[in-house]
Parts: C-alpha cells; sequence; structure tokens
C-alpha cells in the first residue's frame, strides 16, 4: 500500500532536511506550498543520485538506475505508487507544476554517466554533463517558483545550476577523481600543464593554482548570469534564488580564500552564513 499524498510529502522533507542542508536553508524563505514542492524534488534528485553511488557493483547500480527509472515511468503511466516513499508526492508535483517528465530521465541517465568513472574532455562536453544532473534541477524549479515562460528565462537557469555544479566538483575535487570522476574538462588541464594524477595525488603547484583560479572565475561568471534569471521568476522564487546564490558563491569563495586548498579538509559554508544568506533573501525584491 502506497503512502498518502501528504505522508509522501513529509516524507520528502524529512530527507531535505538531514540530507540538503544547503538547499533546506534556501528553501525556508519559499511560501510552504513551494518549500514541499522544493523537498520534493531535492528527494527526487537525492534518490536518483544515491542510486548511482551506492548499492555494490557498477552493474548492479546500472540496474537499481533502470529499475527506478521503471518505478517513475509505472508511476506515472498507472498510477501504481508502491515502492519507493516519495512516489505519491513525486508524480503529484510533477503533475501539478506541469514538469517536463523528460526532466526526470534526463537526471536518471547523467547520474548514469558517473557510475564507473566519467571523464570529461572539454567544456561543451561539461556542459552537457551539468544539464543532466544540474541544468535541469534548474528548469524544475522554475515550474515550481512561476516564470516568464521564455527561453532566456530557461538558459539562465541552467547556467544556474551549472554554476553551483562546478562550485561543488571544485570543492569535492579530491574524492571525485579518487574515484576516477573527472569533471574538470580535460582541455583545461591541458592548457595549464596539470595531470589527473596530480589531481588525484593533491600537488597543488602553480600550474595547479592557475587552473583552480580559471575555474572559479568561470563558476562567477555563471552566476552573474545567473543572478539575471531574477528579472524572469515570481517574487518568491527570488527570494530563494537569492538565499542558494549567496549560500553557494561562499562556498567558492571559501575556496579562493583558502587559495584553493579544498584537499586538507572539506570545504564548508558556515551555519551562521546560511542564517544570513536566508535572512538576507527574505528582504530580496
Amino acid at each position: 500500500m502506497s503512502l498518502s499524498v501528504v505522508a509522501s510529502q513529509a516524507y520528502c522533507t524529512e530527507v531535505a532536511r538531514q540530507k540538503g542542508r544547503n538547499f533546506s536553508h534556501a528553501f525556508r524563505v519559499l511560501p510552504r506550498d513551494q518549500r514541499v514542492d522544493m523537498a520534493v524534488l531535492y528527494a527526487y534528485m537525492r534518490r536518483t543520485d544515491d542510486l548511482a553511488d551506492e548499492g555494490g557493483s557498477p552493474d548492479e547500480r546500472r540496474a537499481n538506475l533502470e529499475a527506478w527509472e521503471a518505478e517513475i515511468d509505472t508511476a506515472f503511466d498507472r498510477n501504481e505508487l508502491e515502492g519507493d516513499p516519495a512516489l505519491p508526492a513525486i508524480v503529484e508535483m510533477v503533475r501539478r507544476r506541469k514538469i517536463p517528465r523528460e526532466l526526470l530521465r534526463t537526471v536518471i541517465a547523467g547520474c548514469g554517466r558517473d557510475i564507473g568513472g566519467i571523464t570529461l574532455q572539454t567544456y561543451e562536453e561539461f556542459r552537457e554533463y551539468g544539464y543532466q544532473v544540474a541544468g535541469v534541477v534548474g528548469l524544475c524549479c522554475l515550474h515550481i517558483w512561476g516564470y516568464d515562460g521564455s527561453d532566456a528565462a530557461e538558459a539562465k537557469a541552467v547556467d544556474t545550476g551549472l554554476a553551483m555544479q562546478l562550485t561543488n566538483i571544485l570543492r569535492d575535487l579530491p574524492e571525485d577523481t579518487r574515484v576516477d570522476r573527472n569533471y574538470l574538462p580535460g582541455d583545461d588541464l591541458d592548457r595549464f600543464g596539470v595531470t589527473r594524477e596530480q589531481l588525484r595525488e593533491g600537488y597543488q603547484t602553480s600550474e595547479y593554482l592557475k587552473l583552480m583560479s580559471f575555474e572559479t572565475q568561470r563558476a562567477r561568471g555563471l552566476y552573474s548570469r545567473a543572478e539575471e534569471l531574477m528579472a524572469h521568476i515570481e517574487k518568491p522564487g527570488r527570494k530563494a534564488l537569492a538565499a542558494m546564490l549567496t549560500i553557494y558563491r561562499g562556498l567558492l569563495d571559501e575556496i579562493e580564500r583558502r587559495e584553493f586548498d579544498v584537499y586538507s579538509t572539506r570545504v564548508t559554508v558556515s551555519p551562521w552564513r546560511k542564517v544570513r544568506a536566508v535572512v538576507g533573501a527574505l528582504f530580496h525584491g
């Protein structure tokens, strides 16, 4: 027997509270219905990502993702909601917000690329991957927050996701490279004379510092375009976006403040800075 939609929403809200600390802070500035929908969206993304990262061999994880995609399709096509406790809330929210189902499939495809390792050679490949795992999240957010329906808004929403994804990549460089997840474009490494082996071993050479400075400035350019999204979305969404940008830019600032040493300790944003981001967003017009 499946959960009721209300119970499923409560489950998703708890998942977001426990695992999505950066996002859940930004949710607080939204009206309750949008806050719940963002938690449901997060629960879907979290479940998909966990299936790609956990659960045994690469073949087993691929099988788990395929089963999850089939479960999602069955839930929509036949209204069979048994299984994952997030399903009733996911189906209800996607239908009500008119989120294209193809976006859900795109996330699964993107997470599937991580299994067994991934190497991106060009910035175009990075954008393609980033669209699959993060840009589509920005597009889903547009449907939850409300927007003007323009192509410009959708392009800037994708850039918002890419900015946050690149920030995460820079922060998680040690963990990712050691499991053969090479997200920084190979063309960039070649340009600055850095090898993937050096990134895995944590050699912070002058070439490494130049590479990281370049990627940081690239992320800042994406954040500038993300700021332009404000003009296209409804007021409550602007507050959530402002909070998210402040928190993730805070991560980027901290990476830069540490002179790009992401190897000694994990880079985080302090709870106080997250609170300030939320308070600031509440007054964002």
